[in-house]
C-alpha cells in the first residue's frame, strides 16, 4: 500500500479512461478530473484512493458507482470462474475510489488492464 498520494501510472490511467468511455451523466466532468489526479494504493488487490486536483469542477452524477467492469482472472471465457470487478466510485461529484475485488475473495492472479476490462 502507498503511504502518500502519487501520480497514476500508465496502466491505472488507461483503466480510468476505459471506465469513463461509456456515456453517463457527469462523465465529461469526471474525465476532466483525470488531469492532475493523484492516487494511493489502499489494499492488496490494487484498489486506489483517488484525489482530483482542487480546481477540478465537481460532476453531477446519479449514483456513487458510476462505472463498473470485470475481467476473468483465469484462462477461461468471461463468465466462467470467479471474475475480478473494477468499480469507479464518486463522492460529492469527485472521483473518489477505483475499487478492485475478486468475486470469491481469493487472491487476484492477474492485474487489471484496460484491454481485458469488459462491461456488464
Amino acid at each position: 500500500m502507498d503511504e502518500i498520494y502519487r501520480s497514476p501510472n500508465a496502466i491505472e490511467c488507461a483503466l480510468l479512461r476505459k471506465l469513463l468511455e461509456k456515456s453517463f451523466l457527469g462523465r465529461d466532468e469526471l474525465s476532466r478530473q483525470l488531469d492532475g489526479l493523484s492516487v494511493k494504493t489502499i489494499d492488496q488487490d490494487g484498489s486506489l484512493s483517488l484525489r482530483p486536483a482542487r480546481m477540478a469542477a465537481p460532476a453531477e452524477v446519479q449514483q456513487r458507482v458510476v462505472a463498473e467492469g470485470f475481467y476473468s482472472d483465469e484462462d477461461k471465457s468471461p463468465g466462467e470462474g470467479p471474475q475480478v470487478n473494477v468499480l469507479l466510485h464518486v463522492v460529492e461529484g469527485r472521483l473518489a475510489e477505483l475499487e478492485i475485488y475478486k468475486d470469491d475473495g481469493s487472491p487476484i492472479k492477474r492485474s487489471p488492464s484496460a484491454e481485458s476490462l469488459r462491461f456488464y
